[in-house]
């Protein structure tokens, strides 16, 4: 009967080691993954920089326009499309686990409201004084931004590593140069 009880919990035991050493196998699985998905993601964002910065510029040829119905116009047709660009870019960057597809999910879609936002402040601009309504969209295209950045780098941290450049601007509102200033 001794023996019995012995080999029971010498299996126990075995057992408890091959669930952690499992669960440790799936916790390595786990990292590579995540590590192969922002080296991916990383590498991805030159094409989101080039689309960013174009709608920097877009932002910056609208500011100096001189007269409303030429910051409208530059508004429709040069703003809105390159925001359109670089909410595709963002759109075809890779996200290979639910996570860091959550993080940056929530990112795409602040801009796509952003944009959304900018079209109705565009059509419904008539005035002057209509101009400080577009604080709001950009506040909260910052607001979202400073969300994703925070989320981002607690998902990297976790994983320990990080954005091919800390400095990297790829997904930044744009700050300054969305002011209506020029108008």
């Amino acid at each position: 009967m001794g023996l019995r009880v012995l080999v029971c919990l010498v299996l126990a035991g075995a057992w408890t080691g091959c669930e952690r050493f499992s669960g440790e196998r799936a916790a390595v699985q786990e990292r590579k993954a995540a590590v192969a998905a922002i080296k991916a993601y990383s590498s991805a964002t030159d094409d989101a920089n080039r689309a960013h910065a174009a709608v920097v510029a877009a932002f910056a040829r609208a500011n100096r326009a001189s007269a409303l119905p030429a910051y409208k116009a530059a508004l429709r047709q040069e703003v809105l499309p390159a925001l359109d660009g670089f909410v595709a870019a963002l759109e075809r960057m890779p996200t290979a686990t639910p996570e860091l597809a959550r993080v940056h999910g929530a990112l795409v879609d602040a801009y796509k409201a952003g944009r959304k936002d900018l079209a109705a402040f565009a059509e419904a601009l008539q005035s002057r004084d209509d101009l400080g309504r577009f604080a709001q969209i950009r506040d909260a295209l910052q607001e979202g931004f400073a969300r994703y950045q925070r989320e981002l780098a607690a998902y990297y941290e976790r994983y320990r590593t990080r954005l091919k450049s800390a400095d990297d601007e790829a997904t930044s509102p744009p700050a300054g140069a969305a002011t209506p200033t020029g108008a």
